[in-house]
């Protein structure tokens, strides 16, 4: 295989956001995020803008499943200081709706992606 290629996919598949990023501060993130990666052979971006959907104006991040996107709220934007763990918790939540809305996992009659608890201890115990 071309090592160019080769090196261009390490580079893709290494490429997270980092402090110098707007999710990040000047000491960083307790954990790397990545701008993007696959899930289910679909390509998920993970943005610094936030589409806000609802009337919540501290949320921190946003699934869309429709985009493809993890929508991160820019650090600058947020109506009082967020802490790097609470970022990554946020991320890590919204992966984890990810994950269940393309799973199409179900309990009952509920879809889990819907399940703010199970979402939130499953999130957590990634993070």
């Amino acid at each position: 295989m071309d090592e160019a290629i080769v090196e261009e996919d390490r580079q893709r598949r290494t490429t997270t956001i980092s402090s110098g990023d707007n999710f990040g501060s000047a000491k960083g993130f307790g954990m790397r995020i990545p701008k993007r990666f696959k899930l289910y052979g679909q390509t998920i971006e993970v943005v610094d803008k936030l589409e806000e959907p609802s009337e919540n104006t501290d949320r921190i991040a946003f699934a869309s499943y429709r985009m493809n996107q993890i929508q991160m709220r820019p650090r600058n934007t947020f109506t009082y200081e967020r802490k790097p763990d609470q970022i990554g918790h946020a991320f890590c939540h919204e992966l984890v709706r990810f994950l269940f809305y393309n799973a199409a996992v179900k309990d009952g009659d509920k879809w889990l992606h819907r399940d703010e608890d199970v979402v939130d201890r499953v999130a957590g115990l990634l993070h």
